[in-house]
């Protein structure tokens, strides 16, 4: 079972290279467009090459009349359009298949649904359930487990006030509790102030760590609650860079929102997150 997550993992490791791979050959195929249409002045016609005795042969082939005449080696410069124009054509086509099969193949994988896997389990009876052990992990199986090892309340630093959550957890600050309800609205599990050890060994204590389910994906969100305070931004700028170095990249491991004296959190904004990063 414990190898569920990292299938998943792989599965999105994989997809995620296609998607780049991708992006590349259609920026290679626009780029290809371009030059063969920044040669569109020269005659329709195409050099052909021929061995004969070990020894390279040009033939300059006139497409519409069907006629060939002979290159002189003398004369191989004057023919450097039609010979890019060849050699683009040729990229062309190539770029044209490669990007055939790499949208052929992302379209099967998401077309690969883990989840049909998971409906046998669930549809089976409590008995059953109580004595199978299931192949892969369900989503509730994977939370519990999650949950298990992301304990939250880490942080011994006492919290001051008397915020509370949805659930009953008391919080730091008004703009935390907000932050907690909205993972609550949208079924994100998480805990509030988990302990991370980054790269160089000591322990920093994010505000919460939370669950994309559909990825199976950790991921840490930090609100900077006073970014107008020098001493503040400073110290959580060094925070930053602590995370980036231990590999906790923003936007995909590291989501942060923050807010000052005069720009307090928008939930709104705090929701685009949500939908973008945890679901």
């Amino acid at each position: 079972m414990g190898t569920s997550g990292d299938r998943e993992r792989n599965m999105e490791r994989i997809k995620t290279e296609l998607e780049e791979k991708l992006s590349e050959i259609k920026k290679l195929l626009k780029r290809s467009n371009r030059n063969i249409n920044a040669l569109d002045y020269l005659p329709d016609a195409h050099i052909r090459m021929s061995s004969s005795r070990g020894y390279e042969q040009y033939y300059y082939v006139d497409n519409k009349s069907k006629t060939r005449s002979y290159i002189k080696k003398s004369e191989i410069e004057k023919y450097r359009g039609e010979m890019q124009r060849d050699y683009e054509k040729l990229i062309n086509k190539r770029l044209k298949k490669i990007q055939r099969q790499l949208s052929s193949t992302l379209k099967n994988i998401e077309k690969i649904k883990l989840e049909e896997i998971d409906e046998i389990y669930e549809k089976m009876s409590q008995v059953r359930k109580d004595v199978i052990v299931p192949i892969r992990e369900t989503d509730e199986l994977y939370k519990e487990r999650w949950k298990a090892e992301h304990p939250g309340k880490k942080n011994t630093f006492p919290i001051k006030g008397n915020v509370y959550t949805a659930k009953g957890e008391c919080v730091r600050s008004k703009s935390e509790k907000i932050i907690a309800d909205l993972f609550d609205k949208y079924g994100i599990e998480y805990s509030y102030e988990p302990k991370l050890i980054m790269e160089d060994g000591h322990a920093v204590y994010p505000d919460f760590v939370l669950l994309n389910i559909r990825k199976r994906k950790t991921m840490y969100w930090e609100h900077l609650g006073m970014i107008d305070d020098a001493d503040y931004a400073v110290s959580n700028m060094k925070k930053m860079m602590d995370y980036e170095r231990s590999g906790y990249k923003i936007g995909e491991h590291l989501i942060f929102t923050m807010e000052s004296v005069t720009e307090v959190l928008n939930s709104k904004d705090v929701e685009e997150k949500i939908k973008r990063y945890c679901l």
